[in-house]
C-alpha cells in the first residue's frame, strides 16, 4: 500500500481508501476497505496525527493479505506522520 497525505485545514485527520479492480472482485475490495477503516478506528495514536487528508492506495496483493498484515503495514505508514518528540534523538 501507498500512503499520500495533504493538509486539509480542519482540526482532525481524515482517511480515504482507493482500491482498484486488480485487488479482486467487489467482495474482496469491500472487505479490504472495511478492514482498513477498522484498523484506523482502533489505532490508539490516531488522535496525535496532524490535520491532514490521508489517502491509502492499495496494491493488488492487498486482496490476499490477512488482517494482521494489513494492520502492520497501515500502522507503520501512519506512524511516519506522527509528530516527533524533540527530547528523543
Amino acid at each position: 500500500m501507498i500512503l499520500y497525505a495533504v493538509d486539509n485545514g480542519l482540526e482532525h485527520p481524515r482517511l480515504g481508501i482507493t482500491v482498484s479492480r486488480k485487488v479482486g472482485n467487489s467482495v474482496v475490495r469491500h472487505r479490504v476497505k472495511r478492514r482498513l477503516r477498522e484498523i484506523y478506528r482502533r489505532w490508539s495514536e490516531r488522535t496525535q496525527l496532524p490535520s491532514m487528508d490521508l489517502m491509502v492506495h492499495l496494491k493488488p496483493t492487498a486482496g490476499r493479505a490477512d488482517f494482521k498484515a494489513l494492520e502492520k503495514e497501515l500502522t507503520r505508514l501512519l506512524a511516519t506522520w506522527l509528530p516527533r518528540d524533540p527530547a528523543v534523538s
